[in-house]
């Protein structure tokens, strides 16, 4: 099946979905012998407008965004011992945000462009 194929399928799409277990589970019911990876779904919704959410767990940092796979910019903050301590990550593309050693991804939640 064509990216193009499954993006008209994602702008058909006008509610809150609470993971991309969900995500994937519906959009095979209208399409059988749809096989597509969790990464290259995120990456098709956002360029097919839908917003992702991400709740997050503690991780260590990683250096490309989970969502969509871009490289993560990241913040510091000194200590008082003059130490840089990572406080903060961030994805200019997908607009991912990791703070507090929440780095990492616990449940994805995709949103309709409105």
């Amino acid at each position: 099946m064509k990216d193009e194929e499954i993006k008209e399928m994602l702008k058909n799409v006008n509610t809150e979905i609470a993971s991309q277990k969900v995500l994937k589970e519906m959009l095979k019911k209208k399409n059988k012998k749809l096989r597509i990876s969790y990464k290259k779904l995120r990456k098709l919704c956002l360029e097919s407008g839908i917003r992702i959410k991400t709740e997050t767990k503690h991780a260590p940092p990683r250096d490309t965004c989970p969502c969509c796979g871009s490289k993560l910019r990241k913040f510091y903050t000194k200590s008082l011992k003059g130490e840089l301590i990572l406080t903060k990550v961030k994805c200019d593309v997908c607009g991912f945000v990791g703070t507090n050693g929440r780095f990492g991804v616990r449940r994805y939640v995709f949103l309709p462009e409105r």
